[in-house]
């Protein structure tokens, strides 16, 4: 079933907002701690954090969408 050019619109438009908004937390062993990394739903490195929940709350106070990577 084909799309509509405007239903193709409307997820284009939709996954670039999700895109944006969507960060993902993942922890990663340094110096000998446990710290969380978060990252854009592209990968790239945004923030650094001691904790999983202060990982999420920074990402949710700069209006993003933190999710859980294992």
């Amino acid at each position: 079933m084909l799309m509509s050019s405007e239903k193709k619109k409307n997820k284009t438009l939709f996954e670039r907002m999700w895109l944006n908004t969507l960060v993902y937390v993942r922890p990663v062993m340094l110096d000998g701690r446990c710290m969380y990394i978060i990252h854009a739903a592209d990968g790239t490195p945004i923030s650094i954090a001691s904790g999983r929940e202060s990982a999420f709350a920074v990402a949710s106070q700069h209006d993003f969408s933190p999710v859980s990577l294992h």
